[in-house]
């Protein structure tokens, strides 16, 4: 049966978990006025398979899609998340709550950003990047190339090219404290070339929070990549930041819709299409793939494992050292049962197993009661049972004994 997905997303004979779906696939999705939102559709699937593909596609969306996100914060004579900041409109809880709103694309893993305001509103774009104390403005980088995510990612975008940054002579002024130095844009544009930093702030309108009169505020925070959602308590960032919870995943909103669509004569087939919104660090039909990736790969991880246990098992079965362990030692049996055992010329672990109770009852005088003690010591000692296979058992059974 033919997959097909709107535009150039997919085409192939098999379900969409297959390697059509990779990161560097330049995918065409049919996109909605909102930039951030975007639908593919897939079909004909199998009658039912348009609700197992989409839920397990919206849950890799949802929950696996690294992203960037605020983990920590400082503020200067602040020291928990319940305070509050003279000449300051918002207590510092709502302080971190505009800031986690902030929006992050960068090829780092990890960064630390700072403010230094005075009067009035305090948006997201009064934040400066702090590489090595060295304060890097955020206006200044905006010039810098579009780079991915991060190297994790493996995200198939376009590269903008860089801007050419005028050179400023600054003015040497030697200090003897250790404290951040504001970097010129030439040192910038030099920085930018060497390690190919790329930080962004998406909504550098994003309230932060509004100041009285000769009220000034200094907030620090720190900025990392994971997935989906992580308390505080499980997050390792460095000493002096105040934790708070994180929410990393670039994915808003992923809805499914399902519909009926005819091949041949049939009208039963599903068509599933996704309504994939982003908050705009990442394309959707790049998130798609990359979610299909993760669940293939999935796939894959459990089909070998399951394989290597198969193997296991096959190789115990054929080398177990405990079919060959006397009965007469290993299961402390009565009397009359031994005697059993001892009637059927049973000597070894392994000639027991492979019997089965129909046998066991040929001898005459011995009933089931005998049968459950045998049995009952068999599984209490070695977890076996009466009829189990094994394979070439008079090839292995030890010499000498008939």
């Amino acid at each position: 049966m033919e997959l097909e997905c709107v535009g150039d997303v997919v085409s192939d004979k098999n379900i969409m978990l297959n390697s059509s779906f990779t990161e560097e696939q330049d995918s065409s999705f049919v996109s909605s006025n909102n930039k951030n939102t975007e639908s593919v559709v897939f079909g004909p699937l199998d009658p039912g398979y348009g609700v197992t593909v989409g839920n397990s596609i919206r849950r890799v969306l949802l929950s696996s899609i690294p992203g960037l996100g605020l983990v920590g914060f400082k503020i200067k004579g602040v020291n928990n998340v319940f305070s509050s900041i003279d000449g300051a409109h918002e207590d510092v809880k709502y302080i971190v709550i505009n800031m986690k709103k902030m929006i992050f694309k960068s090829n780092l893993n990890e960064f630390t950003m700072s403010l230094k305001a005075k009067d009035g509103q305090v948006t997201a774009g009064m934040f400066s990047l702090v590489i090595n104390r060295e304060k890097i403005s955020f206006d200044s980088l905006n010039s810098a190339k579009d780079e991915d995510l991060s190297d994790d990612l493996n995200f198939d975008e376009s590269e903008s090219s860089s801007d050419n940054l005028d050179s400023e002579e600054s003015n040497e002024n030697e200090t003897n404290d250790d404290s951040s130095k504001e970097v010129e844009s030439s040192d910038i544009a030099d920085e930018l070339d060497d390690s190919d930093l790329s930080v962004e702030i998406l909504n550098p309108d994003q309230h932060i929070c509004h100041l009285s009169k000769d009220t000034e505020i200094e907030i620090e925070i720190f900025v990392k990549l994971g997935k989906g959602y992580a308390s505080s308590n499980s997050l390792d960032i460095p000493d002096g930041f105040i934790k708070v919870d994180a929410s990393f995943s670039p994915i808003r909103r992923v809805a499914c819709e399902i519909s009926n669509v005819r091949v041949g004569q049939r009208t039963d087939y599903d068509q599933l299409t996704l309504n994939v919104e982003t908050n705009g660090t990442v394309q959707s039909s790049v998130a798609v793939n990359k979610s299909c990736s993760i669940l293939r790969d999935l796939f894959d991880e459990l089909m070998n494992q399951n394989q290597s246990e198969k193997s296991v098992v096959d190789q115990d079965d054929t080398v177990d050292e405990r079919w060959s362990h006397e009965i007469s030692s290993a299961l402390n049996l009565s009397n009359r049962a031994q005697n059993l055992i001892d009637a059927l010329e049973f000597v070894y672990i392994g000639d027991l197993v492979i019997s089965n109770e129909k046998r066991l009852l040929s001898v005459a005088g011995y009933g089931k009661k005998t049968i459950s003690e045998i049995k009952d010591s068999l599984y209490a000692n070695y977890k076996f049972y009466l009829e189990t296979k094994i394979d070439n058992w008079e090839t292995i059974r030890p010499k000498g004994v008939l």
